[in-house]
């Protein structure tokens, strides 16, 4: 994953056009250190409300910062 990073950065620094090759961000978690709800959402009981998950608060997050100038591994 860091070389395909890196050579995707390294492309577009070079000036290679292709509208994949942008520096890359990555978004690093430890699943195993949250619970599942924590790790995917999950509906409170009580009052029936969603609560995003911090997967997808991440690719919420990810899908703002993006634009043509990253990309996302």
């Amino acid at each position: 994953m860091q070389a395909l990073a890196d050579a995707l950065g390294d492309l577009h620094r070079r000036g290679v056009k292709n509208p994949h090759f942008f520096p890359v961000h990555k978004y690093i978690m430890n699943p195993k250190a949250v619970t599942m709800g924590e790790l995917y959402g999950e509906v409170n009981p009580v009052t029936l409300e969603w609560r995003d998950g911090l997967l997808g608060l991440s690719v919420r997050t990810a899908v703002q910062v993006s634009s043509h100038k990253t990309s996302i591994l």
